[in-house]
């Protein structure tokens, strides 16, 4: 029997359910199916709720608070429900100077506080509803200390190849790269490399995109995990095998990945002027970051109550997380509890390139 090692992206799709299925189980989602029922207006006559909605991007917080509660008015009067409040900032990019300081003009900042409050009371003013992301850019994250334990984690890998009938003494591929979650050998039976143009927009060759796939023996894969030393050395013996030639030597970390939503203002002095990071969407020290950030910097000085009364959703557009594994610490511990066994023998199976 033989595994096969290549680019699985879908992966990722598979870890965030089993996280997520956990979370959501319990908690039954409100039936609003029968609010809207009894909500909706008539066909001629349609209630805010139901009606169209602009989404509104916020590009910084130097924008005019007059300006936008003209553009509000203006959305009610053609017949639209409200607004979806997006904050653009860049939109996470990375190039280029912010047109403001963002260390006075960023998220979270008394001047974003002003321009939300606005916002609401021309929403409330206008009889009109209100959607807010919970952050800059798609609303993945939110300032935070850059060493927070609820900010997002990558799982990453380090390998070497190994010929059978060798041994290898010394350190595990990338230690102190993050905090180990195993260490895994197999016996690599064959590998074949692909190419293939990179097309941009479709139609113009950038290059090629390279790539290998590997076939393991799944009876050789080997947890060797309880084998490292605290210094972070292993000594293993790798047998000759029927038909391969070589083993990898396979070792799994995780870390914070440090991905931004928006970048800092200018010389920052403090977290809140550090721009924006995402947050652990698997645990709930994800969540509380969030929610403890919106609690202290966001829905104050009358935001809140505001909110109560035109709010509709505080939504996160789209995970827009750079990773080259979503993971979240508590994760080998929950799928052993789910499954019985440890994910770690087989997280080189999860690996997205090698």
């Amino acid at each position: 029997m033989f595994l096969q090692l290549t680019m699985f992206s879908s992966f990722k799709f598979l870890l965030i359910c089993l996280v997520t299925l956990r979370t959501t189980a319990a908690h039954p989602a409100t039936d609003e199916h029968n609010y809207y029922k009894n909500n909706r207006g008539t066909f001629q006559n349609p209630a805010k709720d139901v009606r169209p909605k602009f989404r509104y991007w916020l590009p910084d917080a130097s924008v005019d608070p007059a300006g936008i509660a003209a553009d509000i008015k203006d959305i009610g009067s053609i017949g639209a429900g409200g607004i979806e409040m997006c904050n653009y900032f860049m939109y996470g990019g990375q190039i280029g100077e912010p047109a403001s300081d963002w260390s006075t003009y960023g998220f979270g900042t008394p001047a974003y506080n002003k321009i939300l409050n606005t916002a609401a009371q021309a929403t409330k003013d206008n009889d009109l509803v209100i959607d807010l992301a919970l952050g800059p850019e798609s609303g993945q994250g939110v300032p935070a200390e850059w060493d927070n334990p609820g900010l997002a984690y990558d799982l990453i890998s380090h390998n070497i190849k190994v010929s059978a009938g060798d041994t290898y003494k010394g350190k595990v591929p990338g230690y102190g790269n993050g905090t180990l979650l195993s260490v895994t050998t197999a016996a690599i039976l064959h590998s074949e490399n692909y190419s293939t143009p990179n097309l941009v927009v479709g139609l113009i060759p950038n290059g090629f995109i390279n790539w290998t796939v590997w076939n393991i023996s799944a009876d050789s894969l080997n947890d060797v995990t309880s084998r490292v030393r605290p210094d972070g050395t292993i000594s293993l013996e790798f047998p000759q095998h029927q038909t391969a030639k070589g083993y990898f030597l396979w070792a799994s970390y995780f870390k914070l990945s440090s991905d931004r939503a928006a970048i800092p203002g200018s010389s920052p002095q403090n977290f809140l002027q550090n721009g924006s990071f995402a947050v652990d969407h698997f645990s709930t020290r994800g969540a509380k970051v969030t929610t403890d950030f919106l609690e202290k910097y966001v829905l104050i000085n009358g935001v809140k109550e505001l909110f109560q009364q035109v709010g509709k959703y505080i939504w996160e557009d789209s995970v827009e997380i750079k990773s080259s594994l979503y993971w979240t610490p508590d994760l080998a511990s929950t799928f052993k509890e789910m499954h019985g066994y440890d994910i770690g023998k087989y997280a080189m199976l999860l690996a997205e390139s090698y």
